[in-house]
């Protein structure tokens, strides 16, 4: 049915339609829109929608784009948060190869004290081709500001022996950044790093909450109670005790050199020997804690055996006046099975361990194998600082690691070493480097 001219001309109404037309008129718009929508919608022909109502493909068409619009909303911050997941895996790739470069380099890091870009530093200095070096999946892209917020970047001490590596994320708050630190901690911070601080202060997104003022509640006032006044009792007086008086005792100023009272053996006073702690306790002297220290002795893998080692301690803790009876913290297997921690057994396993400048890195024996220290072991006997790799063979328990140059008596291989820098894990199972290297070992008192 067509739309009588009369009512309609140029488009325009002409003269007032009558209620009788009026339904003719609608089915016939109503025919001509849903043409129009399966012309435009082509999946709208099939034969499963051709028995739907008018309404039913509107609703449908509806459902159809609010589904469009939720995803166009949504897939951008998807793809943001993908990005973000990449730049950390990237940082930690990055991370593997520069332990993999300290490994190579006596456990020094790249000297860079200043930010300079990690792309750089993967083709100068860890030796890979640029296009290999993993890159910002934004690089030069949106949300680039200049050069400091795209690609990765890094910066080590002036010692080489730490670093910070750090990118730019997208979410949740834009420019926060990731960083990964030489020492195994990592988080996000709002600022990018100056210095290779580790660990470093990690500071949250200023994006600050609701103030919650607290509802004011009424304190309640007690009701007024008499206080009972007590009976009095008479006090009795006790019998007098006399004080017991100490036996006089060897360990006096001074007497450490006639040996009555070792250097450093007890808390609790000093004596003329040197800055040691002791405490005088009648007739004897009590150690109070064990001391542990890097030996100022080199060696390759082949050192002649554990018991060698053993002696190298002692000998070094005797040099420098070091109280005490010493052992390596070393281990060997298969065919032999020696574990460091039977080797270097204390007598008294609840002393606290500490270096020679009285920092404390461990508060007993158990406390010493369970996998981290409280204090980087980077003294030597005489006091010296070495941030180097240490040979130990051992695992953070105490028990024998794979790699062990044959028992310590071959140059051939590997052998596994610790960091003295680290008081991670790392302090006794880094690596595996090659048994042709000089390096030194841990001593710790036993006795």
């Amino acid at each position: 049915m067509k739309i009588p001219r009369l009512f309609v001309r140029d488009g325009e109404l002409v003269e007032p339609l009558k209620l009788e037309n009026v339904g003719a008129i609608l089915k016939i718009m109503r025919k001509k829109l849903l043409k129009n929508l399966r012309s435009n919608f082509p999946i709208l022909k099939s034969k499963v929608f051709m028995g739907f109502t008018f309404i039913e493909i509107l609703v449908v068409v509806g459902i159809v784009g609010i589904l469009v619009g939720i995803v166009a909303v949504n897939f951008p911050a998807s793809q943001a948060r993908a990005r973000d997941t990449k730049r950390l895996s990237d940082l930690n790739q990055y991370k593997t190869l520069l332990e993999q470069y300290a490994n190579e380099h006596d456990g020094f890091y790249p000297l860079y004290t200043s930010r300079t870009s990690l792309s750089t530093i993967c083709s100068n200095d860890l030796g890979f081709p640029a296009s290999q070096c993993p890159k910002d999946p934004k690089d030069n892209a949106d949300i680039c500001d200049g050069n400091t917020r795209c690609g990765y970047y890094y910066v080590s001490n002036s010692a080489k022996t730490s670093y910070v590596i750090w990118g730019a994320k997208e979410k949740p708050v834009q420019y926060t950044y990731s960083l990964v630190c030489s020492n195994g901690t990592s988080g996000e911070d709002v600022a990018s790093p100056s210095a290779a601080t580790c660990p470093f202060t990690f500071r949250p997104s200023p994006t600050a909450g609701p103030t919650i003022t607290p509802t004011s509640v009424p304190t309640a006032v007690p009701t007024s109670v008499p206080t009972p006044v007590p009976t009095a009792v008479p006090t009795a007086v006790p019998t007098a005790v006399p004080t017991a008086v100490p036996t006089p005792n060897p360990c006096t100023v001074g007497s450490c050199n006639s040996g009555a009272c070792p250097f450093g053996s007890v808390p609790g006073g000093t004596t003329s020997c040197g800055p040691s702690e002791v405490s005088c306790i009648p007739s004897s002297c009590v150690p109070a804690f064990y001391y542990a220290f890097v030996s100022t002795t080199t060696f390759t893998g082949n050192m002649n055996g554990i018991s060698n080692a053993n002696t190298e301690c002692q000998k070094n803790a005797n040099s420098y006046l070091v109280p005490g009876k010493f052992k390596a913290w070393l281990s060997t297997s298969p065919f032999s099975v020696v574990n460091a921690k039977d080797n270097i057994q204390p007598t008294v396993p609840t002393r606290k361990y500490r270096r020679v400048d009285g920092t404390i890195i461990a508060d007993n024996f158990a406390d010493l194998l369970s996998g981290s220290l409280n204090a980087a072991l980077n003294k030597t006997a005489s006091g010296a600082t070495y941030n180097n790799p240490i040979y130990t063979g051992t695992k953070t328990d105490g028990t024998p690691a794979i790699a062990n140059c044959l028992s310590w008596a071959d140059t051939i291989g590997n052998g596994r070493v610790g960091r003295s820098n680290f008081s991670t894990n790392q302090w006794t199972d880094s690596s595996d480097n090659a048994c042709t290297n000089s390096y030194r070992i841990y001593c710790f008192q036993y006795d």
